[in-house]
């Protein structure tokens, strides 16, 4: 599809993208899948994959009253014009952000950035490159306050806050990737709202963005729960475990029924009361299949109840990152009977490889610059766990997070299609490297500590 979306209605959105996959009020889209297209509208790229920045531009132009906007980072320009347009048209836009992305790339002096960390030092050097337009090598004020989606805001007078804003940094990330619409539409899913999470690095060739998924969801019962959240960030200045816990609650959306909870979750609640103790909760009736595509998963209770269920015979099948797949705590190694050492020469507490190991699972190669950055799982091809949550304990116990599971057969459906054209271009079971990397630590910890075990 070779578009521009700018000021169009959903149906004319819907029309342009293809047809979304669609759960009644629900609408899912993936910018990895193989059989829709569109022409990047930064680098000139045609590609595959459904346009999340299209998604996110129909959602603000739909608004006559009302933006909020949760996301860990905001790297989208013509998403920052169409704010900026909907501010100065009387639409109150609110938006708020990881202290990590709250601050303009152009301010940035040359002592900041000589103390930027390998990752973040990439993406300074990628912005550099995307808004060097000219090619002359060089980023001229002009050009970085044009590009700079912070400043696009900032010169058409919307505000944001982030999470320093009660006084602290929050006791995680505020990790969210949500915008609420007149309160009565919500977009969220795995997408940061940035170019790298929609349609790729300038500076990588081949990259088409992370593997996300977003959903569009029309439904004001959902809505009033992402602006309860939005309210205790923006107008109490809570964060993290300074927010009062809220349990899964559960509503129908249309149809559909949906579970939502809300991370962090205190430990002294205990991990029961948690939103990864939802997750593993869907695996306790599960008989026939689970289809995984994670960007980590490191919580050894959830791959627990997955042993279990796969003892009642469930098949799995898992995909991680492959920057995540194999290290110590990574639940794939569990998965695949196996076991590493950790740099202080233990093996996690309570880690337990499963007694029957499933080869069925590995990771995801993408292009450069690109990575598996979903966090959704299909159970028995009739439950879809979706959001910003990531499989981990700082996503349980710190982060600012959602989680939904929506019980759709036909949404299900349309992350199982997802998952296996990422199968396709995986590498499934442990590879000879893999079992040399484990010797590696074992070797290492025995040379320090002869006993260890």
């Amino acid at each position: 599809m070779k578009a521009t979306y700018w000021g169009f209605s959903w149906l004319v959105l819907s029309i342009l993208l293809g047809s979304p996959s669609r759960a009644d009020q629900i609408q899912a889209y993936f910018n990895h899948r193989a059989d829709h297209s569109y022409r990047d509208p930064y680098y000139g790229r045609d590609r595959t994959g459904d346009d999340l920045e299209a998604v996110i531009l129909g959602g603000v132009e739909s608004a006559a009253r009302t933006l909020d906007l949760a996301v860990y980072e905001l790297d989208l320009p013509r998403v920052a014009r169409a704010l900026a347009k909907k501010q100065a048209a009387g639409v109150r836009v609110r938006i708020m952000l990881e202290n990590k992305h709250s601050h303009l790339w152009r301010q940035l002096t040359p002592e900041e950035r000589a103390k930027l960390n390998e990752h973040d030092r990439a993406k300074y050097d990628e912005f550099v490159n995307f808004a060097d337009e000219n090619r002359d090598g060089v980023m001229s004020p002009e050009e970085a306050q044009s590009h700079d989606s912070l400043a696009i805001l900032q010169r058409g007078g919307v505000k944001w806050l982030d999470d320093t804003s009660d006084g602290s940094k929050g006791s995680g990330l505020m990790h969210h990737k949500f915008m609420v619409v007149d309160g009565k539409a919500v977009i969220t899913g795995s997408a940061n709202f940035t170019r790298s999470c929609t349609h790729g690095d300038s500076n990588k060739a081949r990259s088409i963005g992370n593997a996300n998924a977003l959903l569009h969801i029309e439904s004001a019962p959902l809505a009033r729960l992402f602006t309860q959240e939005f309210e205790l960030m923006w107008v109490n200045h809570q964060f993290g475990l300074k927010k009062t816990y809220r349990g899964p609650y559960a509503l129908k959306i249309g149809p559909t029924p949906v579970t939502i909870q809300f991370s962090p979750t205190s430990k002294r609640l205990g991990w029961d009361a948690s939103t990864n103790a939802l997750i593993a909760r869907q695996f306790k009736t599960a008989t026939k299949s689970a289809d995984l595509a994670l960007f980590v998963f490191s919580d050894q209770s959830i791959a627990n109840a997955m042993e279990e269920a796969h003892g009642r015979g469930m098949k799995p099948s898992v995909l991680i990152d492959p920057s995540f797949a194999t290290r110590y705590y990574s639940e794939l190694l569990d998965i695949f009977g196996l076991q590493m050492l950790n740099p202080k020469c233990a093996f996690e507490a309570g880690n337990r490889p499963w007694a029957r190991p499933v080869m069925d699972s590995g990771f995801t190669v993408l292009d450069d610059g690109d990575v598996l950055h979903h966090k959704f799982a299909v159970v028995d091809g009739e439950r879809a766990i979706v959001g910003s949550h990531n499989w981990s304990a700082a996503a349980n116990e710190q982060n600012d997070e959602a989680l939904l599971v929506i019980e759709s057969r036909e949404l299900s459906q349309a992350y199982t299609e997802e998952f296996e054209g990422l199968r396709k271009r995986a590498i499934l079971g442990p590879q000879p490297w893999l079992y040399r990397k484990i010797a590696e630590a074992q070797a290492k910890c025995h040379a320090v500590l002869p006993r260890a075990r």
